[in-house]
């Protein structure tokens, strides 16, 4: 149900009403006093259109005249909305619309009370540290396991583990360069366990093995095959370990990039329950 709050004065300029309602104003005659006022207070086309729109709506629950126009009509209105499961984002525009035009511009209080909802913000479901190793364990090939561990282990975002080299990677010293725009740059510590798979002298890249697999070949076949492309970084990255884990999903945006920004809150939320402080994992993240 519709939520009010207590009453308020009306909010008429000293000038009067915009709009003078009589019980011999039809909706036809409302609506264009409503129109010369939203023009005259330059409002854009669009905006006026949506006004139309949510005064049909309302005319077509009303059926009546604009001045017996009263608050239980809108209230009942309003509820009317919310039983026919509308977005919170419809309810609200009504609300403002109404509240504009019956209140500010004709003098009436018939909104006063209501109360404009606000879009919901449910916190996001991460998965414990526990899970989180159990499906960093489960990755099936060495790429995967290095993206995961990357993304979580060190708190990377997508775009700065798309920009990383080798010249960025220390093993000797298990550090990591992130850079980012106009040359800043932060130094991160690699888990231990990532630190032989990111050796490039004992690391051999799935594309590098492919390729060296047909060079042994040549001699044997006249024509060898092109290489086979390697499958793209995508959804199965991490839905395949996920599976293999016993997991479920748990992140709303099932994409790719919805997926490894999970796992930069993943990695935020379990340095925050470890640290208690949000310094830490705002140093860390940059």
């Amino acid at each position: 149900m519709t939520t009010f709050a207590p009453a308020v004065d009306g909010m008429v300029g000293p000038e009067g009403p915009a709009i003078v309602l009589t019980d011999a104003l039809d909706w036809g005659g409302f609506w264009k006093q409503v129109a010369a006022a939203l023009h005259q207070h330059g409002y854009a086309d669009g905006t006026r259109a949506q006004y139309r729109t949510v005064l049909r709506s309302f005319y077509r629950y009303a059926r009546r005249r604009p001045a017996r126009t009263d608050e239980a009509l809108v209230q009942g209105y309003l509820n009317s909305l919310v039983e026919k499961h509308y977005s919170w984002n419809w309810l609200g525009m009504n609300i403002s619309v109404l509240r504009h035009v019956f209140d500010r511009l004709a003098g009436l209080a018939v909104t006063a009370r209501c109360v404009t909802p606000k879009r919901p913000h449910p916190l996001p479901e991460v998965l414990s540290r526990e899970e989180t190793l159990a499906m960093l364990a489960a990755a099936p090939s060495t790429r995967d396991q290095l993206i995961l561990g990357l993304l979580y282990g060190c708190g990377l975002k997508v775009g700065e583990l798309c920009r990383l080299t080798w010249e960025d990677i220390d093993p000797s010293g298990g550090s990591l360069r992130v850079r980012h725009a106009l040359r800043k740059e932060r130094l991160l510590a690699i888990p231990p366990d990532l630190l032989p798979v990111l050796d490039p002298e004992d690391f051999v890249s799935p594309l590098a093995r492919i390729r060296q697999i047909m060079r042994e070949r040549e001699p044997q076949t006249a024509a060898a095959p092109p290489p086979p492309v390697p499958e793209p970084v995508g959804v199965n990255l991490f839905k395949a370990p996920l599976s293999l884990a016993g997991l479920d999903l748990p992140f709303r945006d099932e994409s790719a990039t919805g997926i490894a920004a999970g796992f930069y809150r993943l990695f935020k939320t379990h340095i925050l329950g470890r640290f208690l402080c949000l310094r830490r994992p705002s140093i860390r993240s940059g």
